[in-house]
């Protein structure tokens, strides 16, 4: 039995942490295999795993797009040389935190806390 996907809120917790505490140098996008990888694991998002390059996961680019919208993550192209028509994208979105999403990272740690208290 398939486990079930944190909510919204909780990815979006998640997704501030992971970029700015676990060594992605504070950039990432859909195309980072371990970074997707994680993502999926810890959310538990629908994903097809590709046998080469990232696991897809629609959900991912979704959600950083909508903490970008909120302010929480900044974003930019980044191309990607030498894999166009092959598969993969000639350029993707690259994410960071905000200044407003390095702030709001504490308070995702305190709701994390908080969660895991009432479970």
């Amino acid at each position: 039995m398939s486990e079930k996907l944190l909510p919204k809120s909780q990815r979006h917790d998640w997704l501030l942490i992971e970029i700015c505490e676990e060594g992605y140098g504070w950039s990432v996008d859909v195309v980072n295999r371990d970074f997707v990888r994680a993502y999926c694991d810890a959310t538990n998002a629908p994903h097809d795993v590709m046998p080469y390059g990232a696991d897809k996961c629609a959900m991912l680019g979704r959600d950083m797009s909508e903490m970008h919208t909120k302010g929480l993550l900044t974003r930019g192209r980044t191309g990607i040389e030498g894999m166009g028509g092959m598969g993969f994208p000639r350029w993707v979105f690259s994410y960071r935190p905000s200044a407003l999403g390095v702030i709001e990272v504490e308070l995702a740690k305190l709701r994390r806390e908080e969660h895991a208290a009432n479970t």
